[in-house]
């Protein structure tokens, strides 16, 4: 493999470049903001971004996005890095961040701050972006590959990794509703368009679904462990939940012993699996098949009861809990 210099840009810095098919895309450390190629890299030109520092660029298709390291937040791209636009955050503009490192898979990205505040996520290749639960921390590296991710620390946090917190074992069963008639069907045979039984809202089409392979023996943290509903073909995350009229004071303390809490869906109460008698943990240093799903709703923070295996009164996941725990 060989290498030579491409055209008239022989004297700039660049500290980070990406490739998606034959489009390339370059931040310059130079002060002279952002460039593409459409020819593999042969030839660049400047794009509306002249001035600027970006030291971290990630490209997807021809979706991309760039962080700044001139306090100018992260731009994105829809056109392989010819025309650029500054993202924003749902509550506000972060023109005034530092961003060491940026990632995109598709549409979902993750985004590493160099200011302190921690690390950012998109579910719409950088057009907006939302602060995960991690709030603080410089972040210079972060990776993602469909909707898990991690992230390395640059401020003695070490690595932090992201799945859902609300995910089931393949083989469980899902309350659908399937040319006008309710039936169960394993939720690895389900797809976005499907539509569930929902507890007190009716029937609820299926706005994302994924999956992933998760060793639970890869951490110590009980909401994060696999459990297994005794006497019944269901396995969850520890901080999933079955739903239930009432909970009792040993379950409370339980619960937040796990580190998590009781919360609500309508009427019920949503027992975690970790804080549950009904549960037994699972210690198999093996893979499993997770999925998880969102239905249709206006508000991303909300999930509804719904039908699982046996009738079980379980949980769907929010959608700010499917793109980043």
């Amino acid at each position: 493999m060989s290498f030579s210099n491409t055209n008239k840009l022989v004297t700039d810095n660049f500290y980070s470049v990406a490739l998606s098919g034959s489009n390339g895309i370059a931040g310059s450390n130079s002060n002279l903001g952002l460039w593409y190629s459409t020819n593999t890299g042969q030839t660049w030109t400047q794009s509306n971004v002249t001035t600027g520092n970006f030291i971290s660029v990630a490209l997807s298709g021809s979706n991309g996005i760039a962080g700044s390291a001139s306090n100018l937040g992260i731009y994105y791209t829809t056109n392989s890095g010819q025309t650029w636009t500054r993202g924003d955050l749902t509550t506000g503009g972060f023109t005034t961040d530092n961003f060491q490192s940026v990632a995109l898979f598709g549409t979902n990205g993750i985004a590493g701050s160099a200011s302190n505040f921690g690390i950012y996520y998109t579910d719409n290749s950088g057009q907006t972006w939302r602060p995960s639960n991690i709030t603080n921390g410089n972040f210079n590296s972060v990776s993602i590959s469909g909707l898990n991710g991690i992230a390395g620390s640059a401020s003695n946090f070490g690595i932090y990794n992201n799945i859902s917190a609300f995910c089931y074992e393949k083989n469980t069963l899902i309350l659908v509703l399937e040319n006008n008639i309710e039936l169960y069907k394993k939720i690895c045979e389900l797809k976005v368009g499907d539509t569930v039984k929902t507890y007190k809202h009716g029937y609820k089409n299926i706005k994302c679904i994924n999956s992933f392979k998760y060793n639970p023996s890869y951490t110590k943290r009980n909401k994060r462990l696999l459990y297994k509903m005794k006497n019944h073909d269901v396995i969850v995350t520890g901080k999933h939940g079955i739903l239930v009229d009432e909970v009792t004071e040993e379950e409370i303390i339980r619960t937040k012993k796990c580190g998590t809490t009781i919360r609500q869906i309508d009427d019920k109460q949503v027992l975690p699996a970790c804080a549950s008698d009904k549960f037994e943990k699972i210690t198999d240093d093996k893979d499993f098949e997770l999925w998880h799903f969102v239905l249709e709703n206006d508000d991303e923070t909300k999930n509804y009861g719904i039908y699982i295996t046996g009738g079980i009164l379980s949980e769907s996941c929010s959608e700010k809990a499917f793109l980043y725990a």
